[in-house]
This record gives structure tokens, C-alpha cells and sequence, in this order.
């Protein structure tokens, strides 16, 4: 017979890096916050050092007369290329009146309850503005597959074929509802050439088996805004333990240059 397996996920968005930590029961929630964000973070066992870029210093600096953003120590500042390569030098071509901004759509999806062999499938979309930014990459992982309190994990997808199973950087098509497993799919102009359709999905990359994040959105265009939808999917066995499942996904947005 069949009986309700209840999940339930949090999630916390800092600067360009996207977690969640489960609580509670079948439900995922997303909260945003903020934290710093740094260039460079330098250490051994004598010295620490943290920078926002290699000059002598750099940033954004006001007063009641003026604004100014500053790059002091470079030896050779602008836009430098020949063939097969550029090269843009000095604090100021990332910023500006166009900052690069990565947003999610959702603080909170609800899954409700689980029914083995009835897949449950929640969407989101995430945007990206870059702003003067040469392109980008979005990333995605997770820290390792959702597991219970018991130590009992659902695992993530393989999709329909076992024999050629989708991979995390291979989407393949999971339609079939006895094939148990967590994995997402995408859809739009900026994603993977793999997701041929919404049928098409893949397991997250495990972070704790170092494996290394996936991208999920890239582009090399300046001052664009796109969109992706993200549709995360889960189904569970007749045989899968009922509990509190718990789980980290990790997105992460980096401006080109």
C-alpha cells in the first residue's frame, strides 16, 4: 500500500552562492541573505590575507563632494588584446552603473506528500544580469545525496535507461515513474545543449565525493539578462524509509572578464 514519504529542504542564497539546509517536512524553502564578498583570501599557519584585488588597494570611495572608483598600484590599466586573447585591467571594468546581479524566483516550494512511484516536480527560475561583465557561468552541485536522520538517503537519478544512465554532466530522459532518484532539469536559451527537452534531467553533482560543480547557465554576451528554469524532480521506491530527508545545493554565479 502505498504510504507518504515526507521531505523537506531550506535554502540560503549568499552573494553569488546558493544553499540549503533541510528542516522540518515536504517543503523546501528558500531564504535570502547576505554575506561579504572577496577577491582573494590568502593564508598559511603565520599570515592571513584577505583583498578585494591585487593593486595596493581599489573600491568604491565617497564623501559629501564626490564619488570615486579607484584602482592604485596597477602597472598597466585598459583594455589590451591581440589575437586569441583580451585582457581588461583595473577595478572599474567591473563596476559601474551596471553591477552583475544572479536572483532566484522563489523563497518557497512545497513538495506536500510523497507517494512512491508519483514523482514530484517543483520549479524555479533563476536570472542573470551581467551588467559590463564579459559573460558568465552559473554553477550547481550539491553536497551530498538527501539523507535522513538514520543515515538513509534517496538516491539520485540514473534516469530511464540503466544502460545508459544520465550522468552529472549528461542529461538523459526520466519519464518513467518507477525509476526512483532527485535530479533537475532546465530549460532555456543558456543552458547545456544535453537538456534537448523538459524530459531530459540530471543528478547533481556530490560535492563530498569531489566531484566538481556542473554549469547550469553560461553566456559570452555583455549586458544581457536571461532566464533559466530549473525544475527540481524527485520520486521515491515503495522501499524508501519514511523520515526527514535533508540535503545542500550549492549555486554559483561568476561574472566573465
Amino acid at each position: 500500500m502505498p504510504f507518504p514519504v515526507k521531505k523537506n529542504f531550506k535554502f540560503y542564497i549568499v552573494i553569488f552562492t546558493f544553499s540549503c539546509l533541510p528542516v522540518g517536512m515536504a517543503f523546501l524553502i528558500f531564504n535570502l541573505g547576505a554575506s561579504t564578498a572577496r577577491a582573494q583570501d590568502m593564508s598559511s599557519t603565520n599570515y592571513k590575507i584577505e583583498g578585494g584585488n591585487f593593486n595596493m588597494t581599489g573600491g568604491s570611495k565617497a564623501s559629501d563632494n564626490y564619488n570615486i572608483s579607484d584602482t592604485v598600484g596597477s602597472t598597466a590599466v585598459g583594455l589590451f588584446n591581440s589575437q586569441g586573447f583580451i585582457i581588461q585591467t583595473g577595478f572599474p571594468y567591473l563596476t559601474g552603473v551596471e553591477p552583475f546581479r544572479f536572483s532566484l524566483s522563489k523563497t518557497r516550494l512545497a513538495f506536500g506528500n510523497l507517494t512512491p512511484n508519483q514523482p514530484a516536480i517543483q520549479q524555479i527560475y533563476a536570472v542573470v544580469e551581467n551588467g559590463l561583465s564579459s559573460g558568465y557561468q552559473v554553477f550547481a552541485g550539491q553536497v551530498k545525496p538527501l539523507t535522513s536522520e538514520n543515515g538513509a538517503t534517496i538516491p539520485d537519478t540514473r534516469c530511464d535507461n540503466p544502460q545508459k544512465p544520465c550522468t552529472i554532466n549528461q542529461a538523459q530522459v526520466w519519464k518513467d515513474s518507477n525509476a526512483p532518484g532527485f535530479g533537475y532539469g532546465l530549460s532555456g536559451q543558456v543552458i547545456p545543449t544535453d537538456f534537448k527537452n523538459i524530459t531530459y534531467f540530471r543528478p547533481f553533482p556530490n560535492l563530498s565525493d569531489r566531484q566538481d560543480p556542473e554549469v547550469i547557465m553560461s553566456s559570452r554576451a555583455h549586458k544581457t539578462r536571461d532566464q533559466t528554469d530549473i525544475n527540481f524532480k524527485l520520486n521515491v521506491s515503495s522501499s524508501q524509509p519514511v523520515g526527514i530527508y535533508k540535503n545542500t545545493i550549492i549555486f554559483t554565479a561568476i561574472p566573465g572578464y
